[in-house]
């Protein structure tokens, strides 16, 4: 395994890579993503917090659930 650093900038949730390592189409790689930045609120809290904001009724009746659909594979 190799390892190489850089810093880039997410534009709309792209990476964007340094030219010298845009020649590795196709190639299997691993990203770790780092921030210097403080950490924002996370979505599970946010989730979690909404539910507390639910009214003591709601899904009285329970859960209204579909029929499984069966899919064939292509």
């Amino acid at each position: 395994m190799q390892a190489i650093e850089f810093e880039s900038i997410l534009h709309n949730g792209k990476l964007e890579i340094p030219k010298l390592y845009q020649n590795w189409d196709g190639r299997s790689v691993k990203v770790i993503l780092l921030t210097d930045e403080p950490p924002t609120e996370q979505k599970a809290d946010a989730v979690f917090n909404l539910l507390t904001e639910l009214s003591d009724d709601f899904m009285e009746d329970g859960r209204q659930q579909l029929p499984v659909q069966m899919r064939e594979d292509d």
